[in-house]
């Protein structure tokens, strides 16, 4: 058996599904290893120096944010976190002159809350050294397509283009069980409680394909008509 590594936590929501603004990818999981052959030249090697340079740092700082308990703290070491990002973004995107998207990206700046997640930076260590995550696990949210369209359009569109299980008239939660799948490394596990409509409703088409097709189900406990929660919902 394995030592589990330090736990890692993230609110799943929405912009969880997104890593891109506007079909624009603002970094390459590439970078991680800046030392591959994909780097070579003067020019580019010194890019590479500097790139890991800031992604030592990076997990540096996420290391210890992981285990600070004062709140006061934790909200400093987020913001200078936040502040390396900045500069691994804009750094990667300068040097190959993706003014359109440096001009994008500052957009999301100023909107305070970025309607994107990029996985590989914000759990870069885990990206870099396991190849994602090990496990996720977690109850994810219920919101049909009509739900998500009141609030947001452009973005249904969005998820339409980006997942496979984004079928018919779909619920949210089948897109987060796909997203699961792609966090996890070779051998992960994803382990979700979840409605079974999936199963047999047609805006569960997608998703039945998709892990027919890469034969991801291992397995899956029906609770039948027994209520779970004790709730109203």
């Amino acid at each position: 058996p394995r030592t589990l590594p330090n736990l890692e936590y993230n609110i799943m929501c929405g912009n969880s599904l997104v890593d891109e603004y506007e079909g624009i990818q603002f970094f390459d999981k590439k970078l991680l290893n800046p030392d591959s052959n994909d780097f070579k030249g003067i020019q580019m090697e010194l890019f590479a120096e500097d790139m890991g340079n800031y992604i030592d740092e990076l997990f540096k700082q996420q290391e210890v944010l992981f285990g600070e308990q004062n709140p006061e703290h934790k909200k400093e070491m987020k913001e200078e976190i936040n502040k390396i990002i900045d500069n691994i973004i804009v750094s990667k995107l300068s040097r190959y002159n993706e003014q359109t998207a440096i001009k994008k990206y500052n957009e999301c700046r100023s909107m305070g809350e970025k309607p994107f997640f990029i996985w590989e930076l914000e759990f870069g260590r885990v990206f870099k050294e396991k190849g994602g995550f090990d496990i996720v696990m977690g109850n994810p949210p219920y919101l049909r397509i009509q739900g998500i369209q009141q609030v947001n359009a452009e973005l249904a569109e969005l998820y339409k283009k980006k997942f496979v299980s984004a079928t018919g008239s779909f619920d949210l939660y089948v897109l987060f069980v796909e997203k699961g799948l792609q966090l996890c490394n070779q051998v992960g596990l994803v382990n979700y409680i979840m409605p079974h409509k999936w199963v047999n409703s047609a805006f569960g088409k997608g998703l039945r394909g998709e892990l027919s097709a890469k034969k991801d189900m291992r397995k899956m406990i029906s609770f039948g008509s027994y209520q779970v929660f004790n709730a109203s919902t």
